[in-house]
């Protein structure tokens, strides 16, 4: 196969599109146990320092966007199975997971259930493209034409809307601060008057 969605750097054999998915457009929440939803609420954010979280290290882009949210503590779970359990235990307070299109967003495995901690969510800190071979004939025509192709998607909405679709982009949380900004959220933000 020459082309294939990865969330990988390009190699030296590899050709990059432009981003399918973009930096910023894959969110997900901070998910707690029941116990802890009011958190959100009642206390800052900035108390996430204070929290520990749970991930799977080769989770690589979440757990890049752990380390810089600095949890109190950051522990490596084998399976997600497992870092549902170390949630339930009490033996972490967090785990970064995408949005659920379930009541109420709960995520559920296996009888555990945990809950977005309510008005804030954080973004993967990577774009998505196709990549494909050096070595396959006309490979710059290739790259020029999918080019042409998702821009034409992203410029008309297509591609948004598919992301929405398959809950990659979840409307409910539209307005919910992003923890972990990129430089472009960040000088909309300024730039953009509050009401």
């Amino acid at each position: 196969m020459s082309a294939v969605a990865l969330y990988i750097d390009a190699d030296p054999n590899s050709l990059k599109s432009a981003p399918i998915l973009r930096r910023g457009d894959f969110e997900k929440g901070i998910y707690v146990r029941q116990g802890s939803v009011t958190r959100g609420y009642n206390e800052p954010i900035s108390n996430v320092h204070h929290m520990s979280a749970v991930s799977i290290r080769t989770w690589r882009l979440d757990w890049e966007v752990l380390e810089n949210l600095a949890p109190a503590s950051l522990t490596s779970a084998a399976t997600k199975q497992q870092m549902y359990a170390l949630i339930d235990a009490g033996r972490a307070d967090f785990t970064l997971l995408e949005f659920s299109s379930a009541p109420g967003m709960v995520r559920v495995l296996e009888g555990i259930k945990l809950y977005p901690m309510p008005g804030v969510k954080v973004i993967l800190p990577a774009s998505q493209h196709f990549m494909i071979s050096r070595h396959l004939p006309n490979a710059n025509k290739v790259v020029r034409a999918i080019n042409a192709g998702i821009n034409a998607l992203h410029t008309n909405g297509f591609i948004h809307q598919c992301l929405v679709n398959s809950g990659i982009i979840n409307e409910q949380v539209r307005d919910w601060r992003i923890l972990n900004p990129t430089e472009d959220q960040l000088t909309h933000q300024k730039t953009v008057p509050s009401n």
